[in-house]
């Protein structure tokens, strides 16, 4: 009886063992999907035939200014990526900063369209640390390039990704955003 009870606990700490193992792995993980331009139709490279801007990155999370966090990281990779002469919508002088996501993105767009601009949009969904003990980051959002005078998108990428507990938003959101810009960049230049 008691080598059975011996045998028993041993195999429940080596289960217990390894599922902690799994859960630290699966700690740190992402998703993502993305569409791709047929023929790769689309590079970020500087090749001066084309302008780029960063549109507004909508923020349907509950955490404010989660949008313009992201812009200002996709923006530093886009550069990081070779896409140097990025520019920027700009912000309404005098105004009051416009609180409609949808509204804001649209004035964007109209002022894009008037400079001949390609654009680089996007959205978040979530941009929070959860709750418990760990209080890990968790990052979800969506990067589209835009074609600005048909509106057609050319490229769109959707990714997850939650890190440890002793990570940030920020830096969860940069790898995140990283891994899309590096699959666009390796299955677009197929």
């Amino acid at each position: 009886m008691i080598n059975s009870f011996k045998k028993t606990r041993g195999s429940a700490v080596r289960a217990c063992v390894a599922c902690y193992c799994l859960t630290l792995l699966l700690g740190g993980c992402s998703v993502t999907s993305m569409t791709v331009p047929p023929g790769g139709a689309v590079s970020l490279a500087n090749d001066g035939k084309g302008r780029w801007i960063m549109l507004p990155v909508l923020n349907y999370s509950e955490t404010p200014n989660a949008g313009e966090k992201a812009e200002s990281i996709v923006g530093a990779l886009l550069q990081v990526h070779g896409l140097h002469t990025l520019g920027h919508y700009p912000s309404p002088e005098g105004e009051v900063l416009e609180l409609n996501e949808q509204q804001r993105y649209e004035q964007a767009l109209s002022w894009a369209k008037k400079e001949g601009f390609a654009g680089v949009t996007g959205s978040v969904d979530e941009w929070r640390y959860k709750s418990g003990v760990e209080g890990e980051p968790a990052v979800g959002l969506s990067l589209r390039i835009v074609e600005i005078p048909s509106e057609k998108v050319l490229w769109s990428a959707v990714g997850a990704r939650t890190g440890w507990g002793r990570d940030s938003v920020s830096g969860t959101a940069q790898r995140l955003i990283e891994d899309l810009l590096d699959e666009f960049e390796t299955k677009t230049s197929r």
